[in-house]
């Protein structure tokens, strides 16, 4: 969340009870300040302002500073009623779960039941990265997530890209399982060689792109190495801007440009021919 800063514009009066709006008995004031909200609970300020009126106790000028602080009531808890046991705003005679209160976290939350693994991978949504994606049954990983690697003829497919750092050839902490799954796809299939492809969008100097794109692919290769992939079995060539996938006039071409690939490049036995 972002705390704001507010301009404040006040205007304050006064009068007596004996002698209503009496120019003596009604002090007027006008002020102009700033506030500004350090976090939900403390904000401060600073106002100046001057007498519009000539009452007694209005001022010629004044100035002044303001800490406020406060703190958010804690929500109540959901009442009961004989209608809705569990207080979760479902009447029982629609609750499948009636003493057991729905979660409200987006999944079949009309059910009235709580979902403590919302897609029944048996990863309880607490610890399961991917709380609404199954994990593949059998796959290449045990993280409650769907794969993000597959083999099929020609090369590996990510499902999920490899991410660097904005002009670097540093991989991302997220993009770290995906590595490790095409780690785990290699070791599987012991029997192919790949290539790995580094491109980039048009963005900077051809010359730039070129090496960066280089740097990127020999980067991915020796994360798999260092994974325990024979290094024979990896090349590794960087191909800059030359192979776009988008149109780089677009923001999304440009995305789709920015990609490392997988091409696989011959087997042991011979049956995969050379992807160029």
């Amino acid at each position: 969340e972002q705390w704001d800063t507010s301009i404040v514009a006040e205007v304050a009066a006064a009068t007596t009870t004996r002698d209503f709006f009496s120019a003596a008995g009604t002090p007027a004031e006008g002020r102009l300040g700033i506030e500004h909200w350090l976090n939900p609970d403390w904000r401060i300020g600073a106002f100046a302002g001057t007498g519009l009126s000539r009452g007694v106790g209005a001022p010629d000028w004044r100035v002044g500073l303001h800490v406020a602080f406060g703190v958010q009531p804690p929500r109540p808890r959901p009442h009961w009623t004989a209608d809705d046991q569990d207080g979760d705003g479902i009447p029982d005679d629609e609750d499948e779960c009636p003493t057991e209160p729905e979660d409200k976290d987006g999944f079949e939350d009309e059910d009235g039941c709580p979902d403590i693994d919302n897609d029944s991978d048996g990863y309880l949504d607490v610890d399961d990265p991917c709380p609404d994606e199954p994990e593949t049954e059998g796959g290449l990983s045990d993280d409650g997530c769907p794969d993000r690697v597959a083999l099929e003829e020609g090369g590996l497919v990510l499902l999920e890209p490899i991410r660097f750092e904005v002009d670097s050839d540093e991989i991302r902490d997220e993009s770290e399982p995906v590595v490790a799954e095409v780690a785990e796809v290699l070791r599987r299939h012991p029997e192919i060689r790949v290539r790995i492809e580094g491109h980039t969008d048009a963005v900077g100097p051809p010359a730039h792109n070129l090496d960066l794109s280089e740097r990127r692919a020999q980067t991915v290769r020796a994360h798999l190495v260092d994974a325990g992939i024979d290094e024979g079995r990896l090349e590794a060539h960087g191909y800059g801007e030359t192979r776009p996938l988008g149109s780089n006039e677009t923001r999304r071409g440009r995305h789709r440009n920015r990609r490392v690939e997988f091409k696989i490049i011959g087997a042991e036995d011979g049956a995969v021919e050379e992807v160029q």
